[in-house]
């Protein structure tokens, strides 16, 4: 959304995702969003279940070279009904 509000309006954004660990299945049957929480429940334990980070901070390479996002919130609640 950020990028079509970009070209539109000529506004840079500060884009946050906050899907990353959000537990959905592709078409393909893969599931999404489960490891990268598993991944990081320590950390994301220690922060009651949910924080947020800077793209350039980001510990996992896809996520750090992600050009459409600035920051990223993780978290263990993610199952949506």
């Amino acid at each position: 959304m950020g990028h079509r509000f970009r070209e539109l309006s000529g506004v840079n954004y500060f884009g946050i995702d906050q899907c990353v660990t959000v537990e959905f299945a592709l078409s393909t049957g893969t599931q999404v969003g489960q490891g990268l929480a598993a991944q990081f429940a320590a950390e994301l334990a220690a922060h009651g279940g949910t924080a947020g980070l800077l793209t350039e901070d980001a510990p996992v390479s896809w996520l750090r070279n992600r050009a459409d996002q600035d920051a990223f919130i993780l978290s263990t609640e993610n199952e949506l009904d």
